[in-house]
């Protein structure tokens, strides 16, 4: 009885960390090891672009956009925040928005950054992925 008490636990265990795992190519894969991919090129999944800019007019050289992202299966979806430079914003929107409701994700690679910048979001999102060539 021990036993089967036993293997149905460790089942359940294993079930629970398979559910709340972070799906690579999301923003939570990232934020869930920061110290691993700071500083460092990576890959997301972009699915869309949900708000415009919002620090156009600040004196900035690049545009910062919240979007949705997702994990390589599809699955994990998360929002962040994507730093593209001024002559790079109107393809990067034509790219990576949702055109009509249909779903696409696109992959963009980038150097995942600690916020250091004034965007005017009132989103807490500490993290971001740049990909402006600075």
């Amino acid at each position: 009885m021990k036993a089967v008490c036993l293997a149905f636990l460790l089942l359940n265990v294993s079930l629970s960390v398979h559910a709340v795992a972070q799906t690579k190519g999301s923003f939570n894969y990232l934020t869930a090891s920061t110290d691993k991919f700071l500083g460092k090129k990576v890959t997301v999944f972009i699915s869309n672009v949900t708000l415009p800019e919002r620090n156009a007019g600040l004196g900035h050289n690049f545009k910062v956009y919240l979007v949705d992202t997702c994990g390589s299966d599809g699955n994990d979806f998360a929002y962040g925040l994507v730093k593209v430079s001024m002559e790079d914003a109107a393809g990067f929107v034509k790219r990576y928005s949702n055109k009509g409701g249909k779903f696409t994700a696109r992959s963009a690679v980038g150097v995942f950054k600690e916020r250091d910048f004034d965007d005017n979001y009132q989103v807490s999102v500490p993290y971001y992925l740049d990909m402006t060539k600075e």
